[in-house]
């Protein structure tokens, strides 16, 4: 009976050992595991910033030329403008001196009508 006593006791004690023996193993297992999430969530919050970053340089490039674009497109509507304004005066002022020419004619061809009926 003694002898089952110290066989269940030894018994007893490796497995109380080998518990412990894994016990602390999964404890390592368990902080590493923790020690990883950790750093790998370090590793995914500083690669978010920097593509956080990288988007807004992005954007900022992307709306600058927009601006640069409509800025153009705006300089080139008022050089049109400018010409079409040009044209228009260079228009009017022929138009003008044609008219004045037309008027002197007319104003000649009265006084020779009338000159020759007197």
């Amino acid at each position: 009976m003694m002898d089952d006593f110290d066989l269940e006791a030894r018994r007893q004690k490796l497995y109380n050992n080998i518990k412990n023996k894994w016990k602390s193993i999964s404890k390592e297992y368990t902080e590493k595991i923790e020690e990883m999430k950790i750093k790998n969530e370090k590793v995914y919050k500083e690669k978010s910033q920097k593509f956080k970053q990288k988007l807004k340089k992005k954007e900022l490039l992307i709306k600058k030329q927009i601006e640069l674009k409509n800025e153009k497109i705006l300089q080139k509507k008022r050089e049109q403008e400018a010409i079409s304004k040009k044209k228009s005066d260079d228009v009017l002022k022929n138009l003008e001196e044609f008219n004045k020419k037309q008027e002197e004619k007319r104003l000649k061809l009265e006084q020779d009508t009338f000159l020759k009926s007197m």
